[in-house]
């Protein structure tokens, strides 16, 4: 029986959005993020979760580079498919909730926040950082 589910697969897809702004969710055969748009212009993304895709050869000097391991987030699993994403927004706040995970995007804060982040990197801070 065929499945009416989203693989997550790389792509980017719109999860939120109104005559304004819009959240996208962008993904690589490494990593998700996720991007606040406003009027075509990024004003904050946060990285969501580590995919095992395959790492870029070595001897490729097109290819993007691994990302370093104290940059990953190991406990961020990523969603099974895309319906499995739930975007929430309350005025100044779009939080993206995924399994046990959250992060949080705020305009003009890049990058955004995480719940599965200890310390700042630079793709996700902690969550207790974001502001009350």
């Amino acid at each position: 029986m065929p499945s009416d589910k989203t693989p997550l697969e790389p792509g980017g897809w719109v999860l939120w959005e109104d005559d304004r702004d819009e959240v996208v969710l962008d993904i690589d055969p490494h990593v998700g993020f996720a991007y606040l748009n406003r009027g075509g212009q990024m004003i904050s993304s946060v990285w969501l979760f580590n995919l095992g895709g395959p790492q870029p050869d070595p001897d490729d000097m097109d290819a993007l580079p691994g990302m370093p391991d104290e940059f990953l987030i190991p406990t961020a699993r990523p969603p099974r498919v895309l319906e499995d994403i739930e975007v929430t927004h309350e005025f100044r706040r779009w939080t993206i909730r995924w399994g046990e995970s959250r992060a949080v995007l705020m305009p003009n804060a890049t990058p955004g926040y995480h719940s599965d982040v200890t310390s700042f990197t630079p793709f996700a801070r902690p969550i207790e950082e974001l502001p009350l």
